[in-house]
């Protein structure tokens, strides 16, 4: 499959500690960085300007965001 020029490919991972597939979307051997907003604008603009850099998991509520920490640390939690 041809790669876009610019877009860096997706690649699934694996959390080692469940054998899941990674909640973190993007490029692989990238820190993980979990948001953790209520606002969807701020959502929305943190994953335009982190996602080429980080791998990040969004969540809109603390609640979400303790169900992903149970099952995979980020290296940061915004």
């Amino acid at each position: 499959m041809a790669q876009v020029p610019g877009e860096e490919e997706q690649v699934a991972t694996v959390n080692s500690r469940s054998n899941q597939p990674s909640l973190y979307k993007g490029a692989a051997g990238t820190n993980r960085v979990l948001v953790v907003d209520d606002e969807e604008i701020i959502q929305i603009v943190l994953q335009n300007v982190l996602s080429e850099e980080y791998a990040l998991a969004v969540v809109a509520s603390g609640e979400e965001a303790l169900k992903i920490l149970s099952r995979e640390a980020p290296d940061v939690v915004l």
